[in-house]
């Protein structure tokens, strides 16, 4: 490790092979450095004094990049903190309110529904379990270190749950394309296929991520230190074959079968805007489809641009084995990455009519029951009651009320019901007493 500057050097021995440099910084703490070199033993005081400033030098010059890069963090830590703050609560509540409106009735029986449920539970998985790391990296002095616990636990969940994501967003893709091109009227899969399907997209992204669990490749933090991932600008060749192998796996194969599915769709919706001239029910049927093709499309883009600044940052360091950006910079194409999880919230409710039903049927639920709850009451006791109580077919509504003067000036209406009631009882009275 290098120490900041000045460094004075107190003692040394300088031997062929491992040599110590016992140095003494400006606080009086002495450091000792290893070193492994060969050094001739009859080496003169000139030479030795040489190599102390040349040490002390390079240290200089490591020190003020390291202290460049703190200074980095330390500036940006309050803007990435409010960030991470915000995503984590917006991803929170909007994934949250998703799962809650796919499990109602009404979208449950719907193809893409689990597929959606499931992305879901991918974002709230990583929200709960991935960013609590990256956040408390940002609110406490230390930085996440390669082969910690935390730094292995945060590459990890960041990297399978993100491939998870975009593999049921291509599996989504498929099924879409197949559903449209389709000749026959209506596809149905089964639910153990989509079972399946679900889980071989979480297998898919975990053993994609496992490798350097195993020695091949390694987890390493990022330039700002506050998440890891894989060793990106590492030269040697396993963590080149690595990356190479993450980077089709994990971004440009599903991005390819995304955009072929799209264009097969595309091809499809010309060729049937010719065909349903003459077919009505043809006709509603795609315009519902186009619908939700057009939903998922705008959740893949979302997806694909929030990480799409990540890649190439991680592509460009894996061909120069080293990052072209300064820890501030780094920051940028992480948050950009991590906020993936809050769009797809959005993008449900602006684009899905049924969506924003069921959202605004939800959050207006419990104002609904208490505004219920008002009109049954007056001045503390009970007022006329306003439900929609089914009742029996032939059935017959008695009103009937002690003393009309005791309801208020805006139950007009109820006085003129109660008072025709009374009309019609009185008449009918006589009326079976004249026939009597």
């Amino acid at each position: 490790r290098l120490f900041p500057p000045p460094l004075n050097a107190t003692k040394r021995s300088l031997t062929r092979g491992l040599f110590s440099l016992h140095l003494q910084t400006s606080d009086n703490h002495p450091r000792v450095i290893s070193i492994l070199g060969q050094f001739p033993l009859n080496m003169s005081s000139n030479s030795s004094e040489t190599i102390v400033k040349c040490l002390c030098s390079g240290n200089n010059t490591t020190s003020s990049k390291t202290n460049g890069t703190e200074d980095d963090i330390g500036h940006g830590g309050l803007v990435y903190r409010s960030v991470m703050f915000f995503i984590f609560a917006v991803g929170f509540v909007g994934n949250l309110l998703t799962v809650i409106v796919f499990v109602q009735k009404r979208h449950r029986s719907k193809i893409i529904s689990p597929y959606i449920l499931n992305l879901a539970m991918a974002d709230l998985f990583i929200i709960i379990f991935g960013y609590p790391v990256v956040i408390s990296a940002t609110l406490s002095s230390q930085k996440l270190l390669a082969g910690t616990a935390k730094c292995t636990w945060s590459a990890f969940v960041n990297g399978s749950v993100g491939i998870a994501s975009i593999a049921t967003l291509t599996e989504i893709s498929y099924i879409m394309c197949r559903s449209i091109t389709s000749i026959q009227p209506k596809i149905d899969i089964h639910k153990k296929r989509i079972a399946i399907t679900i889980l071989g997209a979480w297998i898919y992204g975990i053993l994609t991520v496992v490798p350097p669990l195993f020695g091949w490749s390694r987890f390493v933090p990022g330039t700002a230190r506050v998440s890891c991932a894989p060793d990106w600008s590492s030269d040697t060749f396993q963590s080149l074959v690595y990356n190479i192998a993450l980077m089709i796996m994990g971004f440009f194969l599903p991005l390819a079968i995304i955009l072929i599915s799209y264009y097969k769709i595309y091809r499809a919706l010309l060729l049937n805007s010719v065909l349903s001239r003459q077919k009505a029910i043809l006709v509603r049927r795609r315009k519902s489809q186009v619908k939700v093709v057009r939903m998922i499309a705008a959740s893949v883009l979302a997806f694909v641009l929030s990480w799409s600044p990540y890649c190439v940052v991680c592509l460009i360091a894996m061909i120069k084995h080293e990052y072209i950006i300064s820890s501030g910079e780094a920051e940028i194409p992480e948050l950009m990455a991590k906020a993936s999880v809050i769009y797809n919230p959005f993008v449900y409710i602006a684009m899905n009519r049924d969506i924003r039903k069921t959202v605004k049927c939800l959050l207006n639920r419990s104002s609904f029951y208490q505004r219920s709850e008002e009109k049954r009451k007056f001045g503390g006791h009970e007022k006329w009651g306003v439900g929609t109580r089914r009742l029996p077919p032939n059935s017959v509504i008695q009103l009937s009320v002690a003393n009309i003067d005791h309801l208020s000036d805006n139950d007009e209406l109820l006085k003129k019901v109660i008072a025709s009631q009374n009309t019609m009882n009185r008449s009918d009275s006589i009326t079976a007493t004249n026939t009597a």
